[in-house]
This record gives C-alpha cells, sequence and structure tokens, in this order.
C-alpha cells in the first residue's frame, strides 16, 4: 500500500511572525547584511539611520557586484542556498536567509535595489502587514519610478551595488507618544552601539591591504581589535593549527595577553573601556572566515577569575568547516566539535597562567611595604590585611606614649585593620577600575584640621 502523505507546509502569516522572534539585535541583524556585503566584494559599506516623525528608516549601501533581476528575485527567497554548499573564503553566509531574517526581526519593510556594472536598477520589497494580510508570500517587483523613489533618499549612491533598506522599525513602531527630540536621541544612541559593535566584530576586515571601509552615518569605522596588540605589555604566544578533515581547512589558535590596566596609554584604556561594554572579557575569542562570532566568556571549558581576566584564546575557523562547528542563522554562537575541546582547553592553560603572574607580581610588590603585612591561610584557603607592627613609624610614635594613649592607639588601628573595605575593592577591581588613586592631600588637610581643632 503507498504511504498517504498530506503537505503540512506552514502558513505564510503565521510562519513569517515566527521569522521576525529568532533572536536577532539591531546590532547583530545589521551585521549579518554587512556579510552579505563583504561577499559580495564590496570595498564601501555606507549605513544610514535616519526618521520621520515616528518612522525609523535604515539603509545598508554598498559597491558590491550586485545582481541582475533574476538573481535578486531568488534571494528574496527564505533560505534560498544549501547551507551545506561550500562557501568561498570571504563568503560569511550560511543558510541564504540572513538578508530576510535579518531584516524581518528588525523592520516592517524589507526593500533590496540593487544593478550590476552590465545591467540597470532592480528592487523588490517584502511588507510583513501584505504578507498576514494575504496570507501569501507575494514578493513586491518595483517600477523604476519606485526605485527612484527609494533612491533619492539615500546619499552618495553613484557607485552603488546593493541596498538593503528598512521601513518602519518594529521597536519605533509603538513611539508615537515620543516627541522629535527623544526619537532622535533613542536614535543616536543605538548608533552609538552600533558603531562599536561593527569595529569590533569587523575588526581583520577594516585593516591590511584588502581593508574594506564602513561607514555609519558619515562617521568611518574605526577597527576595535580585543586584544590591544599595540599597547605596552601586550604578549602573544605562538599560534598552533590543525586540520579537522584533510581537504576542508585547518583551525588555528592563538594566544594573547592584554596588558595589564596600569600599562595602558589613554587611548589603550578608552579602547578597553569600550571593549568591556560589549565584550564578555576573558576567554575564547571565536572568528568565521576573520569575522567575529564569539566575543569572550570560556564556552564551558573554564571558568572566569579574578587573575585570568587579561587572557584571550583566538580562533578562527574557515566557512569550510561549519558542519563541524554549528552555528546558527544568526551567526551569533558556536558549537564547539568534541574532538577539539580537549585542545582548546589545553590553549586555556597558558594565557591564564601569564594573567596570574601580571597579577601576583603586583602582590608581591604590596607585600613589600612597610605598613601592611599580608598573612596567607593556606589551610583554610584565607587571606588577611594586618598593620605591621615593625613600622620604624609606628615605633616611634608608641614609645612616646604612656600606656593608656598606647592602649586607645592599638585599639583605633586594630579597627582600622578589621574594616578595611575588601569587598568594595574586590567589586572595584573586577569592574575593572584597577588604579584607584587615594587622595592623600584631602587626607592631609583632614588630619591638619584634626591637630589644629585638638
Amino acid at each position: 500500500m503507498e504511504p498517504n502523505f498530506v503537505d503540512m507546509a506552514p502558513s505564510p502569516s503565521s510562519h513569517i511572525q515566527t521569522l521576525t522572534k529568532i533572536g536577532y539585535t539591531f546590532n547583530s541583524a545589521i551585521s549579518d547584511i554587512i556579510d552579505n556585503s563583504i561577499a559580495a566584494q564590496s570595498k564601501n559599506i555606507l549605513i544610514f539611520a535616519s526618521h520621520q516623525n515616528s518612522s525609523v528608516r535604515i539603509a545598508i549601501c554598498d559597491d558590491g557586484f550586485g545582481m541582475r533581476k533574476d538573481e535578486l528575485i531568488q534571494n528574496m527567497r527564505i533560505g534560498c542556498k544549501d547551507p551545506d554548499d561550500l562557501r568561498g573564503e570571504n563568503d560569511l553566509g550560511r543558510f541564504g536567509s540572513g538578508l530576510k531574517t535579518a531584516s524581518f526581526s528588525q523592520a516592517e519593510i524589507l526593500t533590496v535595489i540593487t544593478k550590476t556594472r552590465e545591467t540597470d536598477f532592480a528592487g523588490a520589497s517584502w511588507n510583513i502587514e501584505e504578507i498576514k494580510k494575504s496570507n501569501s508570500w507575494k514578493l513586491k517587483i518595483l517600477s523604476s519610478s519606485e526605485i527612484l523613489k527609494e533612491l533619492s533618499n539615500i546619499p552618495e549612491i553613484e557607485s552603488l551595488g546593493t541596498a538593503v533598506i528598512w521601513n518602519n522599525l518594529h521597536s519605533y513602531i509603538n513611539s508615537n507618544d515620543l516627541n522629535s527630540v527623544d526619537l532622535e536621541d533613542m536614535l543616536a544612541d543605538q548608533v552609538t552601539w552600533l558603531k562599536k559593535y561593527i569595529g569590533l566584530h569587523f575588526h581583520k576586515y577594516l585593516t591590511g591591504s584588502g581593508k574594506i571601509t564602513i561607514y555609519v552615518n558619515g562617521d568611518k569605522i574605526l577597527p576595535l581589535s580585543p586584544f590591544l596588540e599595540h599597547e605596552d605589555g601586550y604578549w602573544e604566544g605562538p599560534t598552533q593549527s590543525f586540520r579537522m578533515r584533510q581537504r576542508l581547512g585547518k583551525v588555528e589558535v592563538k594566544v594573547h595577553n592584554i596588558p595589564h590596566a596600569g600599562k595602558l596609554s589613554n587611548k589603550g584604556r578608552e579602547q578597553l573601556e569600550v571593549l568591556k561594554s560589549i565584550t564578555s572579557g576573558q576567554g575564547f575569542y571565536v572568528y568565521r572566515n576573520n569575522r567575529l562570532i564569539i566575543a569572550g566568556g570560556w564556552l564551558g571549558l573554564s571558568k572566569n577569575s579574578q587573575l585570568g581576566k587579561l587572557a584571550r584564546v583566538e580562533v578562527n575557523i574557515p566557512s569550510s568547516l561549519d558542519s563541524d562547528w554549528t552555528t546558527d542563522v544568526k551567526k551569533s554562537s558556536i558549537e564547539i566539535p568534541h574532538q577539539v575541546k580537549s585542545r582548546l582547553k589545553a590553549a586555556i592553560e597558558t594565557p591564564v597562567q601569564q594573567s596570574k603572574r601580571a597579577y601576583k607580581y603586583r602582590g608581591v610588590a604590596d607585600k613589600a611595604n612597610d605598613f601592611w603585612l599580608i598573612i596567607e591561610n593556606k589551610a583554610k584557603h584565607e587571606i588577611s590585611y594586618q598593620i605591621s607592627s615593625n613600622n620604624h613609624e609606628l615605633q616611634t610614635l608608641l614609645s612616646q606614649l604612656n600606656y593608656n594613649q598606647k592602649q586607645m592607639l592599638t585599639n583605633y588601628l586594630k579597627g582600622l585593620a578589621a574594616n578595611i573595605p575588601c569587598h568594595n575593592i574586590y567589586h572595584v577591581m573586577a569592574e575593572g577600575k584597577e588604579n584607584i588613586n587615594q587622595d592623600y592631600d584631602e587626607l592631609e588637610k583632614a588630619l591638619s584640621e584634626i591637630l589644629l581643632n585638638g
């Protein structure tokens, strides 16, 4: 008996709402569009964010090789590529869905306008409300006049390859109660974070002989390396490489230690503060085709530690190994192959030990002063900080006091030692504010007043 099959294709009106909830952020969605521009061999990518009344519009334009009309229509299809197909060296795509899912996650209307050197402009548009209303995947093909109208709102399009335009962003649709100043501030804040995110995740594409240039609202994006290589005190270990499957390329692993904050230049400290706001700090930095996917964290192979906070492990994987290093449609997470975990775990030890040495060195230096003793109880895994009774100035002072005065001073010093704000100091250090500045001038003024009033 022949099997009986029933066509259970999802309803377009339901499916489109699912696609809008895949989990992109504003930054990761725009980065997915940038991936397509890089795959199209663009040298310049221009991003424009603007608003009119309460409607926000984003345009991502490039000077890549563009698409013919038939190619555009095919690429507007959901899942237009096989994720198991081999990719070119600069092809950052994966499922052939990024353009659509990234756009649907952010905007009600997705419009793509493109041209090649041999063909004129072609344009097509998806409208989520139209898909839900008609319950069908009806792609709108733009007329010449509609294309010109869209392009009239985009500056600097002389060498346009492709423009991806988002209209009616979801996050601003219910912002009618905001005045134009508030809306401008919201958009400006979002653009500020976008610039930092792009500078980090595409920093390898923004440097070197074959670099690309990315502008956001006219501002050129500068590369932001998470390793601070150009600062004094930076340390780099040797690069290790290994093949997982002989014909499909190799994985490269390099260990780094960023400099201690006390050694950084003013520029380096500014960069570190930016990095702290958009990365997880210590841990793995995983790149796929030189595009940053994972920005910090130990991926379950180790734990964060205060002494290991300078450690970074760079992992570079080619897209040809996608079937082994599973990534999602957003390209924001990755699954480490079981056979690689032991190699990566071994790579952790060197930078973490290097980081610990950098911090322990400062511990020894603190221990050598004449005012404090650091007492370590290894059996109880405890450390205490005690005022040194061998301090010459303290001994001289005590020799000039009578018994009652000595008792009062001793009790005060015991209280001073017992009430060191250790938890606050640890919290401040954990946030990276490592250069604690004791204002001795203010202390001297306060003590002078006590002496005068006494």
